[in-house]
């Protein structure tokens, strides 16, 4: 997906996002007022150039990396992505209850996967969980290829499914184990980044959500914003190329792999104006597309 005018202020903001995080929302100490003037300076130097030629997420990504670089903070979503995974992993036993019972278990644990998704405090700073929860379990996908995937998966000897953020992980964990549930004898793969940016998911968020336990954990070898998969590692590259159904979690995702050639089906909610538009759905709707 390539980038559009509204995605500026978007990168923008969340390099704010990082300085707020660091900083507080208004800070009083010179220096970090310094190196906030700096930052949003450079900031919006480097998006004077309209690089629009790139993806949303790598437009971020280069964003964010500036105040990365002035803060001199690695992660400073540490704190919250730790919060967002207790919280998730609270609500995991009612999540769990809402499966069984329904009458399609595996559509469900679907709509509470993408319900997680809601989780992303790079673009907003707070969400209505539950709120999300009962209106996707209530609505459904605004566009669905959800049977053609649960053909593919009666047939299916692995899967990769791509991580999208900390807290979100528990509810892809949700629909991870109504899958293994399905086929166990599946081989499933779990990506996360390897290294920090954003809310992104790590290899310690998937084992604190017990993706262990059905799965395979898998670091993509970067810590960039969704899957450039010209940049990220051998290893990770070897095995999307050999996957035979790959789920792909977030907006990031979507917009750093739409037109590939691969087997990959989309799960997300259109968290922006133009990711929506590119999706044909009105925002905050939830889809599971084919690519």
């Amino acid at each position: 997906m390539q980038a559009v005018r509204d995605c500026l202020p978007c990168a923008r903001r969340q390099a704010e996002r990082i300085l707020s995080l660091v900083y507080g929302d208004s800070p009083q100490a010179e220096q970090a007022r310094a190196v906030w003037s700096k930052t949003l300076e450079e900031v919006d130097a480097y998006l004077a150039t309209e690089p629009l030629h790139l993806c949303p997420a790598e437009l971020s990504y280069h964003a964010m990396k500036i105040a990365l670089k002035h803060t001199g903070v690695a992660d400073p979503f540490h704190a919250l992505k730790r919060e967002t995974n207790r919280a998730a992993f609270e609500m995991l036993p009612r999540l769990q209850e809402k499966v069984n019972p329904s009458k399609d278990p595996l559509l469900t644990a679907a709509l509470l996967a993408v319900a997680g998704n809601i989780i992303d405090l790079g673009i907003q700073k707070s969400f209505d969980l539950e709120g999300t929860l009962e209106r996707l379990l209530r609505q459904g996908f605004a566009r669905s290829d959800f049977e053609r995937f649960r053909r593919e998966l009666a047939g299916a000897d692995n899967l990769l499914y791509l991580a999208d953020n900390a807290g979100e992980i528990v509810f892809d964990r949700v629909f991870i184990e109504a899958i293994k549930q399905r086929r166990p004898r599946l081989d499933i793969t779990v990506a996360v980044n390897q290294g920090p940016i954003l809310n992104d998911a790590l290899r310690e968020d998937a084992v604190e959500a017990g993706l262990e336990a059905f799965a395979r954990i898998l670091d993509n070898g970067y810590d960039r914003v969704g899957t450039v998969l010209p940049r990220t590692s051998p290893a990770f590259q070897a095995t999307f190329a050999e996957a035979e159904i790959i789920l792909s979690k977030g907006q990031a995702n979507f917009e750093t792999l739409e037109g590939r050639p691969e087997n990959l089906y989309f799960i997300l909610q259109a968290k922006c104006r133009a990711v929506a538009e590119a999706l044909g759905v009105n925002q905050f709707e939830a889809v599971f597309i084919h690519a």
